[in-house]
């Protein structure tokens, strides 16, 4: 049954990047790197590094563009030598205003991670969905620097066991460097709603092309 539903996604993986290779926007990639510090449980820090292909329909609905995105993450905590968290997914974003955007995601996920007690570390695999509300504004904009500020809450939910598993509040800046490459830095409450809560502080650098 798990093979069947990594199948299925990655069928919707596939269908999603040749509907838009054959009549949406030339797709744009992203690459982001980066550290998480996990400010309640040290050995929960990690590095991580995600991929995307991004591609864009204009006026789908009377002005309002939808953007597809198949991507790939990968958590690696150096602390206990192990990848805590892999994920394959398609997200679905659709940007309502300049300063809001509604995103749905289902992923597969494969993790590690000590869910019910700290010294139990648990291995599964499920699919979930992700519902991303985001909010950003332009806070600095001259020729020679911009700075943009967001806010942010995601809300996953385990498919298979049809149960909420997290929900993420996010607030941060991001600074473009040049055209292709741009760094943020980001404080994150994630509450794991029937196990513990982390604050974190994570630096990201992106490279888009």
């Amino acid at each position: 049954m798990k093979k069947i539903k990594i199948i299925l996604l990655f069928a919707i993986f596939l269908f999603a990047s040749s509907v838009c290779f054959a009549g949406w926007s030339k797709p744009v990639y992203k690459i982001d790197s980066g550290y998480s510090y996990d400010f309640r449980h040290p050995d929960k820090d990690f590095y991580f590094v995600s991929g995307e292909a991004r591609f864009k329909k204009e006026d789908v609905f009377e002005g309002i563009d939808i953007i597809i995105k198949p991507f790939v993450n990968f958590n690696w905590n150096q602390d206990r030598n192990i990848w805590e968290r892999k994920e394959l997914a398609v997200a679905v974003d659709v940007p309502l205003t300049s300063w809001f955007t509604l995103t749905q995601d289902l992923r597969a996920t494969w993790y590690k991670e000590d869910m019910r007690d700290y010294g139990s570390i648990e291995k599964e695999y499920f699919t979930e969905s992700a519902t991303t509300l985001m909010f950003k504004k332009v806070l600095l904009d001259n020729l020679d620097f911009k700075l943009e500020g967001f806010f942010s809450n995601v809300y996953l939910f385990n498919l298979d066991k049809q149960e909420a598993t997290r929900n993420e509040l996010c607030v941060g800046l991001v600074l473009p460097v040049n055209e292709h490459f741009k760094s943020q830095i980001d404080w994150r409450h994630i509450d794991r709603i029937h196990y513990y809560d982390s604050d974190t502080l994570e630096a990201i650098l992106t490279w888009e092309f």
